[in-house]
């Protein structure tokens, strides 16, 4: 009963019908109320209002409110007068409330936050809220508030929400407090609850950066070198830029691949499959058998064999799939993982560029297709791609976008050319606009200065970013860009990371 239970609690309308139907009497009233609260915390709607139907007028009239909010309906102060006193702090009412004024630019969202729970269920999306408000705070100047939400994050050590908590605080403490002791704090205690090699090179930079600012300089080198040691992370290219001692920068070696790997791998059933479905051209019904090999696979050289059998099929969107799990594991796989199918591409932008863009927007998929409607390689939204052709004067094909990687690449080079002209070749602003459009850039602008001039410093500005996905996307690509010249050899170009941040590229 209790597995039928939680399996229903997310389907459809027939089942959920059966279900009750058969368990009736086992089916309470604290089960409506739960589900109804998933449901509406899930944006299941459609569900909810079959749930809510079996419930007191009460919980129909929370329901009603919290969806209004949800949905930015007219008559919310309508809804709200008609809530129980007794249903007025609950907690998913309070969340959706809290989204509602967030949206709405209101001081008063903060009410809300410094009432959340210690201990609140959905804490990614307390956290979204949470962090929304407290970006929306520091644009208006209130520093201290903000640093006051990020900091009392309510978050738990193990999940990204806590990791980006600690940062934040962190970050206007040194950047805006001026408050070097209490950012190494959070910074030290996000390392220190932190695996993932991007989240510690984040961590030890900052935690050097701290250091750094009140000029402990040994200390700041120990923090630069252990961020250095991921290499393939942005944070950890700035950790290695700031070394006094740093020597040449080398990448990760291919994990050591031993006689017992080659001959599990090529005696396991599954290898095998795949191998075959590679001879009769079948290359496009690999995923689940190799995604799975990855999972059983028990060692470093193991899954090298795996990501190796999989850019031999072609299929380098597969390889850079398993070099992103396995990173995660603290193991690189730059030769597979930052695959390059394109042939050297002469004039601007670089070749390092297009394949750092590629391996961001698409993991070098050419099928692949965003929930937004973006499409293939470059990850093209149709209309953009419409514009760029007319300007280069291509025929536009929608259908071309998804099935022919060269015209899609062709398209996206000019608008990441257009791009770099538009902003004077600042790469940072070029891949802003690239992943959120032009219209936000030109607003985060006029919001918090221009980092093409010498007295706005574009990792902060990077960092003011309102948007995780583009702030994310930046730093990816500009860290991807930086392998990617190495693999290619352009050594003059080559760990420039600094160099892409804050200088014009001639």
């Amino acid at each position: 009963y209790r597995q039928e239970r939680t399996f229903i609690a997310r389907h459809r309308k027939n089942q959920e019908r059966t279900f009750i139907a058969r368990h009736r009497k086992k089916w309470t009233k604290a089960d409506n109320i739960a589900r109804l609260d998933r449901l509406l915390w899930e944006g299941k709607f459609s569900a909810a209002q079959r749930t809510v139907r079996r419930l007191p007028k009460e919980y129909q009239i929370l329901a009603e409110a919290r969806m209004r909010l949800r949905k930015n309906r007219g008559g919310v102060d309508w809804a709200i007068r008609r809530m129980s006193p007794e249903l007025i702090d609950d907690p998913g009412f309070q969340y959706e409330r809290l989204r509602w004024r967030r949206k709405r630019g209101r001081d008063d969202a903060v009410e809300i936050l410094f009432a959340q729970p210690d201990d609140p269920l959905h804490r990614n999306m307390w956290w979204t809220e949470r962090q929304n408000v407290a970006r929306q705070t520091l644009a208006k100047g209130d520093v201290s508030l903000a640093y006051r939400l990020a900091s009392e994050h309510r978050q738990k050590p193990g999940n990204a929400a806590y990791a980006e908590a600690e940062w934040l605080a962190g970050w206007i403490a040194l950047r805006f407090l001026d408050n070097s002791q209490q950012a190494l704090d959070h910074f030290t205690r996000l390392y220190e609850n932190v695996r993932y090699p991007v989240s510690l090179s984040r961590a030890a930079y900052w935690a050097g950066r701290s250091l750094d600012k009140v000029g402990q300089t040994q200390e700041a080198q120990a923090w630069y070198l252990k961020g250095s040691r991921h290499v393939t992370t942005f944070h950890g290219q700035l950790a290695a830029s700031r070394l006094e001692n740093s020597p040449s920068i080398i990448l990760p070696e291919n994990p050591v691949v031993t006689e017992a790997d080659r001959a599990k791998m090529t005696t396991n059933e599954l290898y095998k499959i795949v191998r075959l479905l590679g001879d009769i051209e079948a290359t496009s019904q690999i995923d689940p058998f190799i995604l799975h090999l990855f999972d059983v696979a028990q060692t470093p050289g193991e899954k090298f064999l795996i990501a190796e059998l999989a850019t031999g099929l072609a299929r380098e969107d597969l390889s850079v799939k398993i070099a992103r799990r396995i990173e995660r594991q603290g193991i690189s796989l730059v030769e597979l993982g930052y695959p390059n199918p394109l042939k050297t591409v002469h004039g601007l932008p670089e070749t390092a560029l297009l394949l750092a863009l590629m391996r961001q927007e698409s993991g070098f998929s050419v099928q692949a297709i965003s929930h937004a409607g973006a499409r293939g390689l470059m990850q093209l939204m149709p209309a953009t791609a419409r514009n760029v052709a007319r300007q280069i004067k291509l025929p536009f094909s929608k259908n071309r976008l998804m099935s022919d990687p060269e015209y899609n690449m062709k398209l996206g080079r000019a608008y990441i050319s257009g791009l770099l002209n538009k902003y004077d070749n600042s790469y940072v602003l070029a891949l802003a606009a690239y992943n959120a459009g032009p219209g936000r850039v030109k607003r985060w602008l006029k919001e918090n200065g221009d980092p093409r001039k010498s007295d706005v410093d574009s990792l902060d500005w990077i960092e003011m970013i309102p948007f995780n996905e583009t702030r994310t996307y930046v730093q990816r690509v500009l860290g991807n860009l930086q392998v990617y010249r190495l693999r290619l050899g352009t050594k003059t170009l080559a760990w420039s990371l600094e160099k892409d941040l804050h200088y014009r590229r001639n």
